[in-house]
């Protein structure tokens, strides 16, 4: 059973490490196969963690957020280590109960996928949400327009950059998004991938952010968060090259880039582009939208 981004730092973030070089196969798996770089200095110690054991726990192991069997009953675990764990919530029928208590993990054994789609699917009855931050259990959260989030579904796991969200119409779309099992990535601007009330959203880790942008890199594109747009990643001409605008008469007209703020600010509008022939597009574009605007 392989670990999500956030169960392998909750895990690690707890333990020292029996040695260097223990820390560094470890610390290389994440870098390599997770995408994970850790941006802190490990502490040594003789009863810290080896790499044996990480992979045991990695492949077998309970994560953060994990669904178990615990004395007859289906649970959520929340914090936990190779010992211990938190109880977070537990399924009682139709409900389920938040109280908190710790077990131990040899106390715990793996359920089927159809008891965590049962848990997953009785836990967004009840509005509540796993918070991957605070692996605490919650009342299921709405995101907001321009937040960056991670967001699940039974099956389905991804990251992006919300556009806008109508509880009443129960939808929401999405600016990009980049989903983890079909390592898809999409930037239209205008993403939808269905319904508000499949999903449950969380807040995007600092690990995720820079997983998205490597993800939007790749395909030449990248995620302006103030500007709230997808770019290219090398939007603006070299100094000393042509770009070219519209004026202020709807004319196309190329310039020279010399770094000054005149520039700047057409980049910062969208009015700024590297050939002329994506110029003409826009102009026509902007000429056609005008033009019906007057005629309603």
């Amino acid at each position: 059973m392989s670990k999500l981004d956030f169960q392998v730092e909750k895990f690690l973030e707890q333990y020292t490490f029996k040695s260097e070089i223990d820390w560094k196969a470890i610390s290389s798996f994440c870098k390599v196969e997770l995408n994970l770089n850790f941006e802190y200095t490990p502490k040594i110690s003789p009863d810290g963690l080896n790499t044996s054991s990480f992979f045991s726990w990695f492949e077998n192991g309970f994560g953060s957020g994990d669904i178990a069997w615990h004395n007859g009953k289906l649970i959520m675990v929340g914090a936990c280590n190779l010992i211990d764990a938190k109880i977070e919530a537990t399924l009682n029928g139709d409900k389920i109960d938040t109280t908190r208590s710790s077990t131990k993990i040899s106390e715990l054994s793996k359920p089927v996928d159809d008891d965590i789609a049962l848990f997953n699917r009785t836990l967004m009855i009840n509005e509540l949400q796993y918070t991957e931050k605070n692996q605490l259990v919650i009342e299921r959260r709405i995101p907001h327009t321009n937040e960056r989030v991670n967001f699940k579904k039974p099956g389905v796991r991804g990251i992006g950059v919300v556009r806008s969200v109508s509880k009443d119409e129960d939808r929401f779309e999405l600016y990009c998004y980049h989903i983890y099992q079909t390592n898809e990535t999409r930037y239209s601007m205008h993403e939808e991938i269905g319904p508000l009330s499949e999903y449950i959203f969380d807040t995007m880790t600092v690990t995720e952010r820079r997983r998205l942008e490597n993800r939007l890199n790749k395909l030449g594109k990248s995620w302006k968060d103030k500007l709230h747009r997808i770019e290219p990643v090398n939007p603006k001409a070299e100094i000393g090259k042509k770009y070219w605008y519209i004026t202020d008469k709807m004319k196309m007209t190329s310039a020279i880039e010399e770094g000054k703020q005149t520039s700047n600010m057409r980049y910062f509008a969208g009015n700024y582009f590297l050939t002329q022939e994506d110029c003409l597009v826009n102009l026509g574009r902007i000429n056609e939208m005008l033009r019906d605007f007057l005629a309603r």
